[in-house]
């Protein structure tokens, strides 16, 4: 206890801190790459619970002006997570495997929890885990490019859209939507595609 007080707690706020100034840094030069970034890699931001780094920003810019990183990001690492666990639920001839990639894929898609999926699904068979990354970096990319905004503060999710949704920018849910089948389809193909090892050892 005291070594996680006095030694890894700093470590992991400096750590924290980094990566919020690093990534502010490359979405104000390019913001198309920043945010391919963080939906790329926001499942191990998530693993190594760095995503708590971020929510001063999301928060604040959700109140004050509209967050153009952080949650459209986690709109297509959730759906892509949630969508990864479901193609593994389809695939799967292990009736447990089935029952908890199930309910991991309903928990990412309809509350954008993904912890169930990430920990019990994805990172345990690691292909998975690369097919739902891949789909946000690619969804992430289109969403840099349209500037894709969230209006709200919400955990983003199937049921949590109508975040996007701003009178001033009509066009905003439709790209919304589109980046949530999109990384959907993307994820759920890919993890069909790459396959997975129910054999081998867990991650």
């Amino acid at each position: 206890g005291i070594l996680a007080l006095v030694v890894i707690g700093p470590i992991g706020t400096y750590a924290g801190k980094g990566l919020s100034w690093l990534i502010l840094l490359i979405q104000k030069h390019a913001g198309w790459l920043a945010m391919a970034l963080m939906a790329a890699f926001m499942p191990l931001i998530v693993m190594t619970g760095m995503h708590w780094a971020f929510s001063s920003i999301f928060l604040i810019a959700s109140v004050a002006t509209p967050d153009s990183l952080i949650l459209p990001a986690m709109l297509a690492a959730n759906i892509a997570q949630g969508a990864a666990s479901l193609a593994v639920a389809v695939k799967t001839k292990n009736k447990q495997t089935r029952e908890v990639a199930s309910a991991a894929s309903i928990s990412a898609l309809l509350a954008g929890v993904t912890e169930p999926a990430l920990y019990g699904v994805t990172l345990k068979y690691r292909k998975p885990l690369y097919a739902a990354m891949i789909s946000g970096g690619i969804t992430g990319l289109f969403m840099g490019i349209v500037n894709l905004k969230a209006y709200a503060f919400a955990v983003p999710s199937v049921i949590a859209l109508p975040q996007f949704i701003y009178n001033g920018a009509p066009k905003n849910i439709v790209y919304a939507v589109i980046v949530a089948v999109v990384s959907a389809i993307l994820s759920f193909t890919l993890t069909l595609i790459l396959g997975f090892n129910e054999d081998a050892p867990e991650a």
